[in-house]
């Protein structure tokens, strides 16, 4: 009953329930605060996520001030795959000057199957493809920052969309939260910082602001900071993006959805690039609220509910009705909860049903977006789920599957109403020539009245065709009939704005269709090679090309299949059924039987493999491969044209050929693989990436880069007379070493008693049992007498669990056989190389900071040359920090992994404290900053017994680092007793007199 009752309550209802439903609950459980929205753990509960462990990764979002405050997101193992692959099209940078449609995704129905960023198993997984009909797509939860999965950035962006996050205050604990992010102007700042930088490094487009508390007059100043400096901070950092507001919170405080632009909420939207209204306004308020806005009318974003709480019109199939109202005032729509077709099972199935929605926004306010734009052009209609995933015609999987960031180019299909004679679907269970589905025309069309074909839209472009001859492909499959054809209209904008049609015909055409079709289309062109898939026979690729008389100086505006009957002769009526697998388009003649030419060769690139783990018994192999083009290998520019990855196993226990299998798909250079099945007696496991063009093309499996892994031989325990010949000698090694009252001659291996007491000894003699635990020998002394180890009721003499067979050899297996990894790391832990990076970056963020900071004073119209001279040895200071820390890592064989840096303030005049105060204000709380996250540092090392990287932070850094804290204290006190006057002066002077140590 909870979706149907979701329909009809309004907003503030629901916020006045949730409030006093989440304040029983807390005063029911009084414990900690986070015991209202978790529950107490059990045996069989799942191990809590650890981000740093390299596991499966997810997408997740930042759930406490702390979590965004200390960075700790880009530490976790996740990050690097959190981040899109696909950048915004120039064209798209720059929203266009019309009314525009937000799409707002609730996550409320917990349909999440996205957070698996390399994919899922579930093929009904929800997704959107009508992109052409929205111009910014914001990801929305109720966490306090949400940051978009990179699949719909990924979707978004090639379809150019923006994408945004969602930054939210709500509850109880969004009051709490407020106190802190609304305490100071530095506090607003800092925080709209971190939030920056998420989006920047991430790569989506920027955040919604949903501030759904009220907050104390005081503390409105400072929210007014906070969203000012997020606009300022992501304009300058990334051109096009978008920091919106959410009719919320007024200026006064009050928590009081507006319904309207209005003085209300005006101030924050004059902050900002736009607001998203709540959605239950009346009819004259989007009017109403374009007088408000002037000249930015389209940065209103009118809300509609699609579940029909309290919206104009009432949602769900009606969601048009508020639609044309608001493209009657000319301003912008936010549709929230399009998902609504998903959460309710709308019928006949969610395919049909979202298609049906979708059509009645496109019948309101038409289509929004245009694509293609550049050249190459590559779809295979890949909706990013499906039964089966081909790659070539070939089937490499053969189960459900879901990742929308394998959605191409999704094209622009009219669905006719249910009697229609013809009919376009997506058909996700016949086979397909790429990826998960193809595109499928079927029905019966009449010679008369159809004029022998059908034509059915697929893409509206705009592509300005230049003066090299263009070259089409695409592939096309009869289903039960061999005579149905698919071909290929363009249509074409001349400079005169003429337009003319071109038809590229299938295979089987003859006379009397060429000359149909001349009457009806401006040239008709025959196909230059056609070829069936060696995979699978059933599909032909179909090539031609357009030569440049035909196109010159033109722009591509309309592609659209053309469905008819290839035989000889007239038919009344003809049934027709075919399947549409993939169009590329590019300006080069190259075909598909040598596009490997493009391709760097295995030798151009670097794979490596990263945490390496293999379970029991060598049967499960977890891995993170990771690979990068070589130096001089015109990284870029190739790079550029790699649009995802294919990733293969071969397990080989032969000489003879093995299977490969394929196992996912990547779309960055990273690819981390979880628990991959080794059968016994493999000898090695060899990972093959496969890289895959802008054009549709792949690598040649045998010319791709490959990375290999051998696996060690099963341990085959020594025989029982070994056993008994070798037990005098343990049971004399064991008295020794109790007789030495110190530390134990062999290092004891680190299993608990509990952990071994759940095997079976492989043999016992004279209180020694023998064990066998995940292919090592265990050895275990233990008092009281025969029979049986820990299992038998003995109890082990503690230190003396070591491993007799391998202790001379534990060191040596360590030693890494992959070229890449360090021969020096030693009792070097993961998250003490991920902390060493941290503080590097640190260090060369406030040396930014200071080096903006000594631009500024340098000035001729500011020229403090003291505080200049300060500021630039600051900053020369800091990065000779880094470059320590970087030497260090180096040292203890960990890797330097170079993070972004955000671009500092240019302007530091402060019209209450002058510019020489403030600046001096700000070095001091970057020395103590830097001297938190020492002591963060510090704490890692120490967490983890790194005596070498303990002492190394509190000999060569702490002490300095104290001592600086102080001296600028001194200057700061300084400068607060001269003021802004004529003593700053005195004191630059003084500055560039002394020593200046930092």
């Amino acid at each position: 009953m909870q979706i149907p009752f979701r329909s009809y309550i309004k907003r503030e209802t629901l916020v006045t329930i949730r409030n006093l439903l989440r304040s029983i609950y807390i005063n029911l459980i009084p414990s900690s605060p986070m015991a209202a929205v978790t529950d107490s753990p059990s045996d069989s509960d799942p191990p809590q996520f650890d981000p740093s462990k390299p596991s499966a990764p997810i997408s997740y979002p930042i759930k406490t001030l702390d979590d965004l405050a200390s960075r700790s997101y880009f530490n976790s193992f996740h990050f690097p795959f959190n981040r899109t692959s696909v950048a915004l099209p120039a064209a798209s940078v720059e929203l266009a000057d019309r009314p525009r449609i937000l799409v707002c995704h609730d996550m409320a129905g917990g349909y999440l199957d996205d957070k698996w960023i390399q994919g899922g198993e579930n093929a009904d997984a929800y997704a959107i493809w009508q992109w052409y009909l929205m111009d910014i797509f914001v990801y929305f939860s109720h966490n306090l920052v949400t940051l978009p999965p990179p699949c719909w950035t990924n979707a978004a962006h090639k379809h150019g969309v923006k994408v945004l996050g969602t930054f939210i205050l709500e509850w109880d604990e969004g009051k709490i939260i407020a106190k802190e992010l609304f305490s100071t102007k530095e506090s607003a700042h800092m925080y709209a910082d971190r939030l920056t930088e998420l989006a920047v490094s991430l790569g989506f487009d920027g955040w919604l602001i949903n501030m759904e508390v009220g907050l104390e007059a005081e503390k409105i100043p400072f929210l007014k900071e906070f969203v000012g400096h997020l606009a300022e901070t992501m304009h300058s950092s990334m051109q096009g993006s978008q920091v919106i507001w959410y009719d919320s919170v007024t200026v006064d405080g009050d928590l009081s959805w507006q319904d309207q632009l209005n003085k209300k909420n005006k101030p924050f939207f004059d902050l900002c690039d736009g607001i998203f209204v709540n959605y239950t306004w009346k009819e004259d308020y989007p009017k109403l609220s374009g007088v408000v806005a002037e000249e930015r009318r389209f940065d209103v974003y009118m809300g509609i509910d699609v579940f029909g709480r309290g919206t104009f019109g009432g949602g769900q199939w009606n969601t048009n009705v508020a639609l044309d109202v608001l493209k009657e005032s000319n301003v912008s729509a936010a549709i929230f909860a399009p998902g609504w077709v998903y959460e309710t099972n709308q019928p006949p199935d969610f395919q049909t049903a979202q298609n049906r929605w979708w059509s009645l926004v496109e019948s309101s306010w038409g289509v929004l977006q245009n694509y293609p734009q550049t050249l190459p052009f590559y779809s295979n209609f890949d909706q990013g789920h499906g039964y089966h995933y081909a790659v070539d015609g070939t089937n490499v999987l053969t189960h459900p599957w879901n990742n929308i960031s394998s959605q191409s180019f999704q094209p622009l299909l009219e669905f006719p109403e249910e009697n229609s004679k013809f009919e376009v679907i997506m058909d996700f269970n016949g086979d397909s020539y790429s990826g998960g589905g193809n595109v499928r025309f079927r029905g019966t069309f009449d010679e008369e009245e159809d004029n022998g074909y059908f034509r059915a839209r697929l893409f509206h472009g705009k592509i300005a065709l230049g003066d090299s001859p263009i070259h089409v492909s695409y592939s096309t499959k009869s289903n039960g009939k061999s005579t149905s054809s698919i071909g290929l209209s363009f249509d074409l904008s001349m400079e005169n704005e003429e337009t003319i049609s071109l038809l590229l015909v299938s295979r089987g055409s003859n006379l009397i269709n060429m000359e149909k079709f001349s009457s009806r289309f401006d040239k008709v062109i025959m196909p230059r090679r056609v070829y069936s898939s060696e995979a699978s026979p059933d599909w032909f690729i179909q090539e031609s090309i357009i030569l440049p008389q035909f196109a010159w100086s033109s722009t591509l505006t309309g592609i659209h299949a053309v469905c008819y009957d290839s035989r000889p002769g007239n038919s009344v009526q003809s049934k027709f059924d075919a399947s549409l697998g993939h169009i590329a388009i590019k300006t080069t003649t190259t075909t598909t039987t040598d596009e490997n030419s493009g391709f760097p060769g295995p030798d151009c690139w670097l794979v490596e493999g990263e945490c390496i783990e293999w379970g029991e018994e060598w049967k499960e192999l977890s891995v993170k491969l990771k690979w990068s083009l070589k130096e001089g290998n015109n990284n870029n520019d190739v790079l550029m044209m790699m649009s995802k990855y294919n990733i293969y196993v071969e397990k080989r226990q032969n000489e003879e050929e093995a299977v490969v299998e394929y196992v996912g798909l990547a779309e960055i250079g990273a690819y981390y693989v979880s628990g991959l099945s080794v059968p016994s007696g493999t000898r090695v496991v060899k990972f093959i990436v496969q890289a895959c063009g802008m054009d549709g093309s792949c690598q040649k499996i045998d010319d791709s880069p490959s990375f290999e892994i051998r696996v060690r031989s099963n341990f085959t325990p020594p025989s029982s007379s070994s056993l008994k010949s070798f037990s005098s000698s343990v049971q004399s090694m064991t008295t020794m070493l109790f007789n030495l009252r110190g530390a134990p001659a062999f290092s004891p291996l680190n299993v608990s008693s509990a952990s071994v007491n759940s095997l079976a000894p492989a043999a016992t003699h004279h209180g020694i049992s023998f064990y066998k635990r995940e292919n090592v020998f265990l050895v275990c002394a233990s008092k009281g007498g025969g029979g049986g180890g820990f299992g038998s009721g003995n109890r082990p003499i503690s230190g003396v669990v070591f491993e007799p067979f391998e202790e001379v050899k534990k060191e040596l297996m360590l030693v890494p056989t992959v070229p890449q990894d360090s021969l020096a790391r030693h009792k070097f832990l993961a998250d003490s190389e991920a902390a060493i990076n941290e503080q590097i970056n640190v260090e060369y963020n406030v040396s930014y900071v200071y080096h903006a900071m000594f631009a500024y004073f340098d000035r001729d119209n500011i020229a403090l040359k003291g505080l200049a001279r300060f500021c630039k040895e600051s900053s020369e200071e800091e990065r000779h920090h880094a470059e320590r820390f970087m030497e260090y890592q180096n040292k203890r064989g960990g890797k330097v992994k170079l993070l972004s840096i955000l671009m500092p303030l240019s302007e530091f005049d402060h019209a209450e404290k002058g510019d020489a105060l403030y600046a001096m204000e700000l070095a001091l709380s970057l020395e103590k900053l830097t001297n938190e996250k020492l002591l963060n540092l510090h704490a890692v090392a120490k967490k983890n017994n790194d005596v070498q990287l303990t002492e190394f932070v509190e000999t060569e850094f702490l002490e300095e680092q104290v001592e600086s804290i102080k001296k600028i204290a001194e200057y700061v006190a300084q400068l607060r007793r001269v003021g802004k006057g004529h003593g700053v002066w005195h004191f630059d002077q003084m500055l560039l007199e002394e020593e200046v140590v930092v």
